[in-house]
């Protein structure tokens, strides 16, 4: 009888164990990392952060790698306002951010107005890039030399050099590589209408 109930406990106390062991390698078991949304903005450009809503403008969380932003944004960076020399625009909301890009275009030049901490307001020069368009590094085009088939040709033929598709170089530069961009805001402030808020034409989205 004795020898049963040992034996009985003994079958208890491994299925315990087991059970305990089983428990802890799944709570050792580290949760998948979150999936990015697909990259989809109403206005069909990037600058290349993820941001959220914060006091007076879009706090940056993190940059997208390959993007203009990328090593030049810093994760708590502010947007505050951006402007393309003629109209001003500021940045409450991600509408009112999507509603400026669409204003000022792709590959066009205009000046970011950043809070950093620990610096202040800063101004950047930045291109916004086509979602589907990648960065590139160089401007020149290289023509090439394409072969084809003539009508009725008994071999291939050298067509006349056809260029390359023209390639934009996009970036984001600070006020020490490109001084003006300060004095970006300060020429829409002088072209705003009278009607208007001085330094600021807000935009405002759902």
């Amino acid at each position: 009888m004795n020898l049963w109930n040992t034996s009985r406990c003994c079958g208890m106390m491994l299925l315990l164990g087991c059970l305990t062991i089983g428990v802890s390698q799944l709570s050792a078991v580290e949760p998948a990392p979150p999936v990015d949304k697909p990259l989809n903005t109403k206005s069909g450009m990037l600058l290349g952060v993820y941001c959220v809503p914060a006091v007076n403008g879009l706090k940056i969380t993190r940059t997208i790698p390959g993007y203009a932003a990328h090593e030049r944004l810093h994760s708590d960076d502010v947007l505050l306002r951006v402007t393309d020399g003629k109209e001003m625009f500021k940045i409450r909301t991600l509408d009112t951010f999507e509603d400026a890009k669409t204003e000022i275009g792709p590959f066009k030049q205009a000046a970011l107005e950043v809070f950093r901490p620990a610096e202040g307001v800063i101004y950047l020069w930045v291109e916004f890039q086509p979602i589907k368009q990648q960065a590139a590094y160089k401007t020149n085009a290289i023509p090439t030399e394409a072969e084809y088939f003539e009508d009725d040709a008994p071999a291939p033929s050298s067509a006349p050099p056809r260029p390359e598709a023209e390639t934009v170089e996009v970036e984001i530069m600070t006020e020490s590589e490109k001084p003006g961009a300060k004095s970006f805001f300060q020429e829409a402030d002088e072209a705003a209408s009278p009607s208007s808020e001085p330094g600021a034409k807000s935009l405002f989205g759902n």
